[in-house]
């Protein structure tokens, strides 16, 4: 027999397809990150996150990083007269986030096309070099702007699809506020040969920001640390590129 909750993401998932249910795309995203009413660890890649200068003719096999980050495990905490939500570690898919971080790292370093090829250990056969790292912040709150999300759901169900477009121009200049945050640390590149560490760092990216309420949904608050964790990547590959590659240094330096 299946779990209360899951028949509920069943039905929501159903009503959505159906176009009963419209919502705003950072809810959407939430959403459809939800799969099997667990979140993943996701972002997505535009253009202008590939690198577009000389390629380090290597591969890399990027190891199971480590968590050793505090896990929020309250959904919901009060902080005065405000409810904020969080990225609770049992909203992931099997609670943890560690494989999440490994395989959006290896996407993204492959993706990005700084290497001639990126992977998780073990998806790469003798791999030039072996990257690891440790996770030692993955947090993301955001204020719930409940008067807002009453009135768009409120339209929502009562008007179905039209009720969903007045509800959203309705709740269009409400905000939420966002803290969110990324640590990966002990990165290092090894020789996968001799053993030898070529490479060693840490990075950390925070924001806080104001944004529209729907960021603050139930499923839009685990997007903001995932972003947060998109930009350590993207520093990653910055300096990796400064490091390898003597000409980007020198245009770095001018």
């Amino acid at each position: 027999m299946r779990s209360h909750e899951g028949h509920i993401c069943t039905s929501f998932t159903n009503e959505l397809s159906r176009g009963r249910i419209v919502l705003p795309c950072a809810v959407l995203f939430g959403v459809l990150a939800l799969t099997g009413c667990g979140y993943r660890v996701r972002y997505y890649l535009n253009d202008e996150d590939f690198w577009r200068g000389q390629r380090i003719e290597k591969t890399v096999a990027v190891q199971p990083f480590n968590d050793t980050s505090t896990a929020q495990t309250q959904r919901v905490v009060k902080i005065e007269q405000f409810t904020w939500r969080t990225n609770a570690r049992d909203g992931y898919r099997n609670k943890e986030i560690a494989q999440g971080v490994t395989t959006m790292v290896a996407s993204h370093l492959h993706r990005s096309k700084l290497f001639t090829k990126a992977g998780v250990e073990g998806q790469i056969a003798d791999a030039d070099w072996q990257l690891s790292g440790t996770i030692t912040e993955y947090s993301s709150m955001a204020r719930a702007n409940k008067g807002a999300e009453a009135a768009f759901y409120t339209m929502a169900v009562a008007g179905g699809f039209m009720g969903s477009l007045v509800g959203a121009a309705g709740t269009g200049l409400a905000t939420t506020e966002v803290h969110a945050s990324a640590e990966l640390s002990d990165l290092t590149l090894k020789d996968t040969s001799t053993g030898e560490v070529l490479w060693q760092d840490s990075i950390r990216v925070s924001t806080n920001y104001v944004d529209h309420w729907s960021k603050g949904s139930t499923t839009a608050v685990y997007q903001h640390a995932d972003e947060c964790l998109k930009q350590a990547v993207a520093e990653m590959i910055r300096r990796l590129a400064s490091k390898f590659l003597p000409q980007e240094q020198d245009q770095q330096n001018q």
